[in-house]
This record gives structure tokens, C-alpha cells and sequence, in this order.
């Protein structure tokens, strides 16, 4: 047990430790500093976001199964005979430009909801630290999961891979 908890430790050091330091560094150059407490509400507001990014690329990845491949995905979005036929290039492209989209887009609504619409946001530059502050709340937790997965036995590396945004299905399985 303590083996694993020293493990999960260091997903967690190695996870958010490299975030903060960027978002330190990123903060520095800032002329007029954001006040702190909009800096922390954009990184959990990243942290929030990163559920909502799953569920947006769970459906991307559903939609392009039913429509590109044939028996690789889970069986409740699949269909024995694609409806467009088979084309595993096509579907890879479609999933990569896809989940880009899809964290992005989710990262852009969260800043906009939480940062972007108060009165604090009142120089250009303003946009750039919040949604880079809500990017690398996401990024730090994204990247914490995906150091969990590594550590945790094969029992619970599908619970992990799903908090880890690792929704691609092996051929192994």
C-alpha cells in the first residue's frame, strides 16, 4: 500500500508540479496581475472541465465507430457494418482532429462561463492568461490521471483510463 500511495504522490508532483511552474512563469510577464483568486478559479475551472471534455469525446469517438470501423469499439457504439464502410485512417484522423476539438472547445465555454464574462477582464491580455490558466488546470489534472494509470494494476486501469481521457480501445481487449 505504501508503494502505491508513494506512486500516486509522484503522478501527482509530475502532473501539476510542471503546470504550476509554467503558469508561474506565464504569470511573471503579466504587467497588471489578474487577481489570485480568478488565477485559481480559472485552474479548477480547467480541473471541472476536463469531465465534460470526456463525455464531448466518449460521443466523437461513438459517432466515428458507428460511421468508419468495423467490430474494434465497445459494443454499445458499434455496428457490425459501418454505415460509410470501413476506413481505419479516415477514423484515426477523424478521432485526433475530433478530440482536439473537443478539449478545446470545452476549455473555451468553461474560461468563457467562469473568467472571461466579468469585470475583471478589461486588457487584451486578460484572455490569454485565463484561458491559459483554465488550459493548464486541465492539462495538470489530465496529466495526473494518465501518471495514475501507470501505477494502478490491471483491475482498475479501465476506471483510470476514462479520468485519463485514454478512451482509445486496444486491440488487445
Amino acid at each position: 500500500m505504501a508503494f502505491l500511495e508513494n506512486q500516486i504522490t509522484f503522478a501527482l508532483l509530475g502532473g501539476i508540479l510542471p503546470t504550476l511552474i509554467w503558469l508561474w512563469f506565464w504569470l511573471r510577464e503579466d504587467i497588471h496581475p489578474e487577481p489570485k483568486r480568478l488565477i485559481v478559479k480559472g485552474f479548477f475551472a480547467g480541473v471541472i472541465a476536463i469531465p465534460f471534455a470526456l463525455l464531448f469525446e466518449a460521443v466523437i469517438f461513438c459517432g466515428s465507430s458507428l460511421l468508419l470501423l468495423e467490430g474494434t469499439a465497445p459494443a454499445w457504439c458499434s455496428l457490425a457494418t459501418p454505415l460509410l464502410g470501413t476506413h481505419p485512417q479516415l477514423f484515426e484522423w477523424v478521432i485526433i482532429i475530433g478530440f482536439a476539438f473537443a478539449e478545446e472547445y470545452v476549455k473555451y465555454k468553461v474560461a468563457y462561463k467562469f473568467l472571461l464574462r466579468g469585470g475583471d477582464f478589461d486588457e487584451p491580455v486578460d484572455a490569454m492568461i485565463y484561458l491559459m490558466t483554465v488550459a493548464l488546470g486541465f492539462a495538470a489534472f489530465e496529466n495526473f490521471f494518465f501518471l495514475c494509470e501507470r501505477v494502478v494494476d490491471a483491475e482498475h486501469t479501465a476506471a483510470y483510463s476514462l479520468l485519463a481521457c485514454s478512451l482509445w480501445i486496444s486491440e488487445e481487449k
